[in-house]
């Protein structure tokens, strides 16, 4: 009680909501991110030209509440492969060690899915405005990566139009030498009677 009294922790708030479909849904992901992770983790160990590329890397989290902090946070150190070092409660960062990041892509990689677990827990188990706000950020990336497949199709339908418009201009030249070409083989073959008329 001293101890307790002395070194006084604040209290965790429960949200007093549950989603039985969404724990199932977060439950069976966690299986498939710890056997998937640990068969990976265990093939590097085995492989001898593999060369280990590790980083620290801080997440963002969408809400700052103690309890999804503290339940994402075990979630990602279960999963082989991460495990998180600090928590800036202040912040809502998570700072974590993740193994195998040798690329930009490895590492937005690892904030997707620290991220994608904080969401399913929100979604599981948090308030009612928690999963509004990471609803809206789910909407919102969508959003931006549909943007994103629009401009990269419009870039795609672009560019084929040049290369077919390219392509119909090399065809039009090719014909157009040929059209050339013939009237310079019919011109000389009227100029060679001629010729043989004056002989």
């Amino acid at each position: 009680i001293a101890v307790t009294r002395t070194l006084y922790l604040p209290p965790v708030l429960l949200s007093g909501r549950f989603n039985p479909w969404r724990g199932l849904l977060l439950g069976l992901r966690m299986m498939v991110d710890v056997v998937f992770a640990s068969l990976q983790v265990a093939a590097y160990s085995i492989w001898p030209w593999w060369k280990p590329m590790n980083a620290i890397i801080a997440v963002q989290l969408h809400t700052r509440s103690d309890l999804v902090t503290t339940l994402t946070a075990e979630a990602i150190s279960v999963v082989p492969g991460t495990v998180v070092v600090d928590i800036d409660r202040e912040r809502g960062l998570l700072y974590l060690h993740a193994l195998g990041t040798r690329t930009q892509a490895d590492l937005d990689r690892v904030r997707r899915q620290v991220l994608g677990t904080e969401e399913r827990i929100v979604l599981a188990m948090g308030t009612h405005e928690q999963a509004e706000v990471v609803r809206a950020e789910r909407r919102l990336r969508r959003s931006s990566r549909d943007r994103r497949l629009s401009s990269e199709a419009y870039r795609d339908q672009e560019h084929q139009r040049r290369s077919s418009s390219e392509a119909y201009r090399d065809q039009e030249h090719q014909r157009r030498s040929s059209s050339e070409a013939y009237r310079d083989q019919e011109s000389e073959a009227s100029r060679d009677p001629e010729n043989g008329d004056r002989r």
